[in-house]
């Protein structure tokens, strides 16, 4: 599982893929485009000067239809991502585990780029994002009060500066190490997307506890090959390079995930060995 291997590989497995492979990246991330710059310009539109008190209630009034308008804009902007993007991104990874799977077993069929059922995608990533919500919540809630203290021992109070300076010390780093320990656990749900592409009678609730599974141990391997692809993230700023290396880093990525599934001694695939046990554990337990 070296990075170094598995980015290799991945051109040498893009060969014959290029096409699907650009055009799959290249609808996820023109959607992503297209809702970022449609969100920054309604932002610019309705920026608006900072309502003072001392003016009227109808200057207030209209001060705050912008601030309002900006709000349902955020709300609608989440609810676009979450139910349009996050499909497309769902069965982009599945694209990728699938050909990862035919280029090991030397199969050529016709892999379809819109594979994954749009209501386990949606059930499966609300699940992640409910549990990611209960966990920030728990981790930034004791950050946060500290930092309200700070502020409040910083303008109220008459606490030495050195004291105020030791308090939003400690805040700030609370909040760093609470930051990665939500990375950590975000990297828990990692392979829920090429596990409902692996098994397609598997629960999304099912796919969620096997890939918990599955990445204990695991997420310094995964944080160490996005590391090695951090110029391949910045180049995707740029479209055209982008078009390159967003296909090789998901085929990478892939590749990661099929070894993770499959041990490496074994030359033919067994992609739903142990998937299969864990629906025949789940439905006699």
């Amino acid at each position: 599982m070296d990075p170094k291997t598995l980015k290799k590989n991945s051109k040498l497995v893009m060969n014959g893929h290029w096409t699907k492979g650009i055009l799959t990246c290249a609808m996820a991330g023109s959607m992503y485009l297209m809702l970022l710059g449609c969100e920054v310009v309604i932002r610019l539109a309705l920026h608006q000067p900072v309502a003072r008190l001392d003016q009227g209630q109808d200057e207030i009034l209209g001060l705050l239809t912008p601030g309002l308008l900006s709000v349902a804009v955020t709300i609608g902007a989440v609810l676009l991502h979450f139910f349009l993007l996050t499909p497309l991104q769902y069965n982009k990874k599945a694209y990728f585990w699938q050909t990862q799977l035919c280029e090991i077993a030397h199969l050529q069929p016709k892999i379809r780029m819109f594979q994954l059922p749009y209501g386990k995608i949606i059930k499966a990533h609300w699940g992640i994002t409910m549990r990611m919500i209960g966990w920030a919540g728990l981790f930034l809630t004791p950050g946060l009060c500290a930092m309200t203290a700070a502020v409040w021992a910083a303008s109220y109070s008459h606490l030495p500066r050195a004291m105020v300076s030791i308090l939003w010390g400690g805040t700030f780093a609370y909040l760093a190490v609470a930051t990665l320990g939500l990375l950590f656990l975000w990297l828990r749900y990692w392979m829920v997307p090429y596990l409902l592409a692996s098994c397609p009678k598997l629960c999304p609730s099912g796919s969620i506890r096997l890939s918990i599974q599955l990445m204990k141990g695991r997420k310094f391997q995964i944080l160490r090959l996005y590391l090695s692809q951090t110029g391949w993230m910045l180049s995707k700023v740029l479209i055209l390079p982008g078009l390159y290396t967003g296909p090789r880093m998901e085929m990478a990525c892939a590749r990661w995930a099929v070894l993770v599934r499959q041990p490496l001694d074994i030359k033919q695939p067994i992609p739903l060995s142990a998937t299969q046990e864990f629906v025949l554990r789940e439905k006699n337990a």
